[in-house]
């Protein structure tokens, strides 16, 4: 199996319980709404009132704190065209929770649809809709995607539905996962966090047999997870950690702290060779890490980046691409300096609490939970480079 880019999202188990259905984000409008889904999230009150704050506040003109220092400028780039949206009339679309592509196919998990919509990028007018009871989906999330194949979770059912990537048919289905919130492939094993469990689990991706259970490494209702530089990345939602663990044995290396790292309910990972970046929905930041020193880089904030509850994280060449569930919107940051690029919003982009994006070969996937629909970014328009 080649290894493929995986887009790891973080999936809360409070979110399947939250009056909106299974798969939701944080509904986005009004300081009342916000105040419940983060007392939901969080389960503090400080937590709560930071995000009302924020979802309030009017963004600051000019400057951003980098660290400990400021940075001035506007962004350099113009606006990127949106090249299609998926409805979900036409592509089975119902709440959708997670996208994964590779292999010239894209993958869309229907949280409120207990189904998979398949899309051949080559000719994306015919999608197909994969359900029914032999799938076992069950408010599906989290998905990972590689040439042979696709693992989705099914976040009610506790357990992750592995398909073949050519025909759709069920490979196999792997139980007792509690809630899992992330996953990932390294090589031939699937990495799985486990958030009602507190744990991450490796499976071999082949067979599906368990290989590790890792509970005593400090794990909080770990949310998503990330690998870099021969070690696995792994965001606690509870505790506002990260815990690096060693990517072949499992052995705790490190436990990251907000204190140091600025870390608040962090939600989701995306890593280069070199670099970590961590999304603090509870903050609306994004903090760099450098995956060798183990040192914050940047913390990437403030107005002009329109982070208000940032879900969902994506690398595409030398860009970091961030989907914003309360702003309804996508920034797009240079990943080398931390600069803001452009940040997309408006009728044009029909972003509607975005809950997930994707990446592949220059194109970019945003899903959209509440209208139940999916935009693609223009190809064209993405920057060449690569990420450290």
């Amino acid at each position: 199996m080649r290894a493929v880019l995986a887009v790891n999202i973080g999936y809360s188990p409070r979110h399947a319980a939250s009056p909106l259905g299974p798969g939701s984000v944080p509904p986005r409008r009004g300081p009342r709404t916000v105040i419940i889904v983060l007392g939901i999230v969080a389960a503090v009150s400080a937590a709560a009132s930071l995000a009302v704050i924020r979802a309030m506040r009017q963004p600051t003109a000019g400057c951003r704190p980098i660290a400990l220092h400021l940075t001035c400028g506007d962004a350099a780039d113009g606006p990127v065209t949106p090249a299609r949206v998926y409805t979900g009339r036409v592509f089975g679309l119902r709440r959708p929770a997670g996208a994964a592509a590779a292999g010239g196919r894209l993958w869309i998990t229907n949280s409120a649809g207990d189904s998979v919509t398949e899309i051949d990028l080559r000719s994306p007018e015919h999608p197909v809709v994969w359900t029914g009871p032999r799938y076992g989906f069950s408010a599906p999330g989290p998905i990972v995607a590689a040439v042979g194949g696709v693992w989705v979770a099914n976040t009610l059912a506790n357990t992750v539905t592995e398909l073949n990537a050519e025909s759709g048919n069920v490979m196999r289905r792997i139980t007792h996962v509690p809630s899992a919130n992330s996953l990932m492939l390294l090589r031939n094993r699937l990495w799985v966090a486990s958030g009602q469990g507190n744990s991450v689990r490796v499976f071999d991706a082949g067979t599906g047999t368990l290989v590790k259970n890792l509970r005593r490494c400090g794990f909080s209702e770990p949310s998503a997870l990330a690998v870099s530089h021969g070690r696995i990345w792994v965001a606690n939602q509870r505790s506002s950690t990260v815990t690096v663990i060693d990517a072949v044995t499992g052995a705790w290396k490190a436990t990251l702290r907000p204190a140091n790292f600025g870390f608040g309910q962090p939600t989701a990972e995306v890593a280069s060779r070199t670099r970590l970046w961590v999304a603090n929905s509870a903050r609306g930041t994004i903090t760099e890490i450098s995956t060798v020193t183990s040192r914050r880089v940047l913390t990437i904030a403030g107005g002009p980046y329109h982070l208000d509850f940032p879900v969902a994280l994506a690398l595409d060449g030398r860009d970091l691409w961030v989907a914003d569930a309360l702003g309804d919107s996508v920034t797009e940051i240079d990943a080398a300096t931390g600069r803001l690029v452009r940040v997309l919003s408006g009728r044009a982009y029909h972003f509607d609490h975005p809950s997930a994006i994707a990446s592949y070969r220059g194109r970019i996937w945003v899903t959209n939970a509440d209208s139940g629909s999916v935009t693609e970014l223009e190809p064209g328009q993405a920057r060449r480079g690569t990420a450290r």
